[in-house]
């Protein structure tokens, strides 16, 4: 039993960093990561004015990543929408043949 909840885990994860990796990849804006910063209170002016681009990038990932790590699978299909996830699903054989079975 054990396990499963540690696939379920991994797949939660997986699934989270494809959620922010696209968010990043398409929202590739620094200068609205480092008004996010300040806004949240997380850096005030000065500090998010010395950070530079990679930086800014690390500590937004961390804090999405962070974010839906929180949300349940029911929380986050919607958020695949939202942000027009596109993803692709390698089934081996034995799968493939059960999903056209069904």
């Amino acid at each position: 039993m054990k396990s499963l909840f540690a696939d379920s885990k991994s797949n939660h994860i997986k699934l989270v960093y494809t959620l922010v990796d696209h968010i990043l990849a398409t929202e590739d804006n620094p200068t609205q990561w480092r008004h996010q910063l300040i806004e949240s209170c997380i850096y005030n002016t000065d500090q998010a004015s010395q950070l530079s681009d990679d930086q800014l990038a690390m500590i937004y990932r961390a804090i999405l990543i962070a974010k839906y790590l929180k949300y349940s699978y029911d929380e986050l299909i919607p958020e695949f929408e939202h942000y027009q996830v596109r993803y692709s699903i390698d089934l081996d054989d034995d799968y493939t043949a059960g999903a056209v079975a069904y």
